[in-house]
């Protein structure tokens, strides 16, 4: 059996001891994300906390992460479901 040294995590104790607890607002949270999921790797304690406290939480995702695997776009697209993914000119 191999034995692994661990590191020394005494040293950072003088760091975490002068961090202050930060308590969000009660007030509504609005989480912007890029992508669906993203909200909850980055800001997945947050939510679940203000969700406990009873505070309102609102999630936008900004796309809907269909480019994601583009490799699984398209197999068999109805011509209807071609126009839904093009981007309109204007954009």
């Amino acid at each position: 059996m191999t034995r692994v040294e661990l590191p020394d995590l005494g040293r950072w104790a003088p760091q975490r001891t002068d961090a202050q607890r930060w308590e969000p607002p009660r007030k509504l949270t609005v989480v912007v994300a890029p992508h669906p999921d993203d909200e909850t790797l980055l800001s997945g304690g947050l939510i679940a906390h203000q969700a406990r406290a009873g505070v309102p939480v609102i999630v936008l995702a900004v796309t809907d992460g269909e480019a994601a695997y583009p490799c699984l776009l398209y197999t068999s697209p109805s011509p209807r479901d071609r126009t839904r993914y093009r981007m309109p000119s204007s954009a």
